[in-house]
């Protein structure tokens, strides 16, 4: 029978992971004629549900996908760590594992040997091999020596901030972090509890979290995100207006990428004039006036449209529109749909355009008429 106490910490709306599936808590607490504390979750893959969240006629939960519930005993879920937990466990344990296999000296090259260091941006690699809690200590101290760090906790199951001030102790000085892929993360409050602890923190991958939902107010999350110039949030689903929701939170940003979304339609400028090369490959654009929402940024040098389904760009004079991407330098929009060299004509209109990737579009197909256009 599980105890109260072994549901410590559960609470409904949270992330949790069950033998490699990943799942949203919905209720934690008895379901009769069963003794003990249950958690009753919703999984992301539907088909491993059992219910809806009823169990002999009692609902004490609802899914928004029917049939994906199931009642799971405490014991046997995990909700996550904590940043610094995380970092522990991606270069502490593995480089520990590698050291009592007989990898951790030598140069040998044993397996896990990538795991084993902390490399800096100059290259720099620093080895991190911790044993045990005196070595943990020690090593850890190690993080805040570097000068540049560039960090993945990719996949590692980071739910939490943890204690306060204990991410700017420990690592201090990390500039680019990896947090793609933790399928526990869902709240961008806590990303700002661990990012305000990272001052020099410059670029940050959120890529493939689905469930890391737009806040509410993202104004008060601002000042976390403040000092960060590289943003990729690549495979999260989203919308245009969800990216004009997250971007707002990232004043100073510079460069973004945003690939294989839901990008059906850009409606409106993203709140920024400090962009520098946007990335939208593998998205589901099909027009140019759409993608013309991005000519007023002052500071765009560098658009990535690669994959999408654009199949003509137009002249802001052809319609009447003001002159746009006066600071656009390079253009990549391979593998859409342009079908005729009038497309390439209105790049005229682009006064500071020297790079142009067009390959993969029907005009270069045996039936199209071909000539030759001049960029100046």
């Amino acid at each position: 029978m599980e105890s109260a106490d072994a549901a410590e910490g559960f609470v409904v709306g949270a992330r949790c992971c069950f033998d490699g599936y990943y799942a949203t808590i919905r209720f934690v607490g008895e379901v009769p004629p069963a003794k003990g504390v249950w958690v009753g979750v919703e999984w992301d893959d539907a088909s491993r549900g059992k219910h809806s969240g009823d169990h002999e006629g009692t609902q004490y939960f609802t899914c928004s996908k029917p049939g994906s519930g199931s009642f799971v005993r405490p014991r046997k879920v995990t909700l996550g760590y904590s940043f610094i937990e995380a970092l522990r466990k991606r270069y502490a344990e593995t480089s520990a594992e590698t050291t009592e296999r007989g990898g951790g000296g030598g140069g040998g090259g044993g397996k896990g040997e990538e795991d084993m260091f902390v490399i800096s941006r100059n290259s720099l690699v620093t080895p991190v091999e911790m044993v045990g809690a005196d070595m943990i200590k020690k090593k850890t101290s190690q993080l805040t020596k570097l000068g540049s760090v560039s960090t993945s906790l990719r996949g590692m199951l980071v739910s939490s901030v943890g204690p306060p001030g204990e991410i700017s102790t420990v690592a201090p000085n990390i500039q680019e972090l990896d947090m793609s892929t933790n399928h526990l993360l869902s709240s961008w409050e806590t990303l700002a509890g661990i990012c305000s602890q990272l001052t020099h923190l410059h670029s940050l991958n959120l890529s493939e979290n689905f469930a890391l939902s737009v806040p509410g107010d993202p104004r008060t999350l601002t000042p976390a995100f403040r000092q960060v110039k590289e943003l990729t949030m690549n495979k999260m689903q989203l919308s245009w207006s969800q990216v004009c929701v997250v971007v707002s939170m990232f004043p100073g940003l510079e460069r973004f990428h945003c690939c294989e979304n839901l990008i059906s339609e850009i409606s409106s400028q993203p709140p920024l004039q400090s962009l520098r090369l946007i990335t939208l490959e593998e998205n589901q654009l099909s027009s140019w006036d759409s993608v013309f929402h991005l000519a007023p940024l002052p500071s765009l040098e560098i658009l990535i449209l690669n994959d999408n389904q654009i199949p003509q760009i137009f002249s802001p004079e052809t319609d009447g529109r003001s002159p746009g991407f006066l600071e656009l330098k390079s253009l990549s929009i391979c593998r859409n749909r342009l079908h005729d060299w009038s497309s390439i004509i209105a790049l005229d209109s682009m006064p500071a355009l020297r790079e142009l990737k067009i390959k993969g579009n029907p005009l270069f197909e045996g039936n199209c008429v071909t000539r030759g256009v001049r960029l100046t």
